[in-house]
């Protein structure tokens, strides 16, 4: 896996990543569908890790890993690292939505219906975000 960039953990930068990853997806020869859903995954878990993060500005970033799809058997796997503490996820059923008022609780249910496979783990101390979309 390669390190692509890192930006700032802030709701502004996350447009930066999502940019990185539309560029990457478009060079693959992507879909518009398939893009706008990678694209929306990785906004989704990028704002999370602003939203719930509780990292100290200004150290505080986000750093994008992409992996080579010839290494995925034919899929795009984007990876977000970041500082912060454990954050607990707890997917909820893909029919779960929230009410329709709440303000809350559709990006995780958003994440995994846009990728193939979403994980999240604690590795060496830093939150990492999985998402993998296969190629057609």
């Amino acid at each position: 896996m390669r390190h692509n960039m890192t930006a700032a953990a802030t709701f502004v930068d996350v447009r930066r990543l999502a940019e990185a990853v539309r560029h990457h997806g478009a060079a693959l020869g992507m879909a518009d569908a398939q893009l706008f859903e990678l694209e929306l995954a990785l906004v989704e878990a990028a704002n999370n890790i602003v939203a719930h993060g509780d990292q100290e500005p200004p150290a505080g970033a986000i750093a994008l890993y992409l992996e080579d799809p010839a290494q995925c058997r034919g899929a795009v796997v984007i990876e977000l690292h970041a500082a912060g503490k454990p954050v607990a996820i707890m997917l909820p059923a893909p029919e779960a939505m929230p009410d329709s008022r709440a303000e809350r609780g559709r990006g995780l249910l958003l994440i995994r219906a846009c990728v193939d496979e979403f994980a999240y783990e604690r590795r060496d101390g830093i939150n990492v975000w999985r998402l993998k979309k296969h190629l057609p």
